[in-house]
């Protein structure tokens, strides 16, 4: 009961569309062919710059594995981190969002979907890390400190959020100004997992690879940004991937419950019983 109120508590109450059937049969034909998800956004802090994300992708042809610090196993690797559920990768996306233009529709807070995923994660990276070693928890406890400001630093770099707890943060938002979420689909196989925690793999899927335009299913963000993100594709002769509103998106999600939202499996809603 407990796990299933943490998805269901979206920021405002969602606006049915006119051709609602429609715009439902046309997320399902996307979503059926997700296999990972990744949660981003349009702006990051990096080296004391702001890096525009998508152009990025635009410039490498897709997505490159960026450094990463987080593996309690690997401590830090080359890697693109997914997932196979569509709102553990949410949460992420939502650490981009401007902090004075949150979504006008989330199926649920950045927090409350953070809280479910990743409240086991200290434990058990704990006992994978062998922390009960005082040795080996000194050095963890200062990578860790490290790797959580570099996370943090990431979207946001007021004292707020630096002092902020991790789940306070995802809901903070961006201080970067127009910066917005992107979730991003990937096909299935698109890549070999090198996730090295067992911990993180509980959720969690990594790319060590490339991966190209033609290997992702789509694009998601707010309704406001689709057409710029559309036209700032398609003026880089990028045709390949859709942009969808990713308030849709989290219409359709409302559709489902919530086991069906953390099991990973394909978000078909024809499938379901009644409909």
């Amino acid at each position: 009961m407990a796990s299933r109120k943490l998805g269901r508590q979206p920021e405002a109450a969602p606006v049915s569309p006119e051709n609602d059937h429609e715009v439902l049969q046309e997320i399902e034909s996307i979503y059926a062919h997700v296999w990972r998800w990744h949660g981003t956004g349009r702006y990051q802090h990096r080296n004391g710059e702001t890096i525009d994300l998508l152009q990025q992708m635009i410039e490498d042809g897709g997505m490159t594995p960026q450094l990463d610090k987080l593996d309690p196993v690997a401590r830090e690797m080359l890697s693109i981190s997914t997932s196979p559920s569509r709102m553990y990768a949410r949460p992420y996306a939502d650490m981009h969002h401007g902090r004075d233009q949150p979504l006008s529709y989330r199926y649920g807070k950045a927090s409350k979907w953070a809280k479910y995923f990743m409240a086991p994660y200290p434990i058990e990276a704990a006992m994978e890390a062998k922390l009960w070693r005082k040795d080996v928890r000194r050095a963890f406890r200062r990578g860790a400190e490290e790797s959580m400001a570099n996370f943090q630093g990431k979207t946001n770099r007021t004292p707020e959020a630096a002092n902020s707890m991790i789940y306070e943060m995802l809901d903070e938002g961006s201080d970067i100004p127009g910066n917005y979420p992107m979730l991003i689909g990937f096909r299935e196989g698109a890549f070999a997992d090198t996730v090295k925690s067992k911990a993180l793999a509980r959720h969690e899927s990594r790319s060590s690879e490339h991966t190209p335009w033609e290997r992702l299913t789509h694009i998601e963000v707010p309704f406001e940004n689709v057409e710029e993100t559309r036209r700032q594709l398609e003026e880089a002769g990028q045709l390949l991937v859709p942009v969808i509103p990713i308030e849709l998106g989290e219409y359709y999600c409302s559709k489902f419950d919530f086991t069906d939202l953390v099991s990973g499996k394909p978000l078909e809603l024809s499938k379901k019983s009644g409909h």
